[in-house]
C-alpha cells in the first residue's frame, strides 16, 4: 500500500507571515500548541519554516536589544528551507 503526502499531510496548516513581529509570532505558536510553523510572504508565498526554540532565541535576543519590533522578514535568511510536495505525491 502506498502511502501519499495527503494521508500525512495537515489539511490547513497555521502559518506566520514574514511581517510578523517575533513577540507575535512566538503568541501565535503558543496559543496554538505547535512547535513549528511555516513561514509566508504577504502574497502567500512559501518563504522558509520556523521552529519554536528557534523563534524563542530570537525573540530573547530582540529584547536584550531592544529590538521588539523586529519581524520574521528580518531574519529570513534563517528560516529553515523546505521541499513542497503534492497531494498525490508518494512517501517513500
Amino acid at each position: 500500500c502506498m502511502i501519499l503526502a495527503k494521508d500525512i499531510m495537515t489539511q490547513k496548516p497555521m502559518s506566520l507571515s514574514e511581517g510578523m513581529k517575533i513577540s507575535e509570532a512566538v503568541r501565535t505558536m503558543l496559543s496554538h500548541h505547535i512547535s513549528s510553523a511555516p513561514v509566508l510572504t504577504e502574497n502567500g508565498k512559501l518563504i522558509g519554516q520556523i521552529s519554536e526554540v528557534f523563534l524563542l532565541k530570537l525573540f530573547i535576543l530582540a529584547s536584550k536589544k531592544g529590538n521588539e519590533n523586529q519581524t520574521l522578514r528580518d531574519h529570513s535568511k534563517s528560516l529553515v528551507s523546505v521541499t513542497t510536495v503534492r497531494e498525490r505525491d508518494p512517501i517513500d
